[in-house]
């Protein structure tokens, strides 16, 4: 077995792992798009650019973006 020093330590998913929100970090620019100028929904973003809508919603966290859109809602 291994003593106290000889432990290697493990990272969680592998020394490649590269998170979901990593993975689509680079279409931030599009998203928000989306987001803050077509004003679609988190599910409605996922069905367009085939991005689950949950990790969009971690990535604009992650970001520190609001995630608070104001519609117009027309009688």
């Amino acid at each position: 077995m291994f003593s106290d020093g000889e432990i290697p330590e493990i990272k969680w998913g592998g020394d490649e792992f590269v998170s979901k929100t990593e993975e689509i970090e680079h279409r931030l620019d599009e998203l928000k798009e989306l987001y803050h100028v077509k004003l679609l929904t988190f599910e409605e973003i996922s069905k367009e650019t085939s991005i689950d809508w949950w990790t969009v919603k971690d990535l604009f966290e992650k970001k520190g973006l609001s995630g608070l859109v104001y519609r117009n809602v027309q009688d």
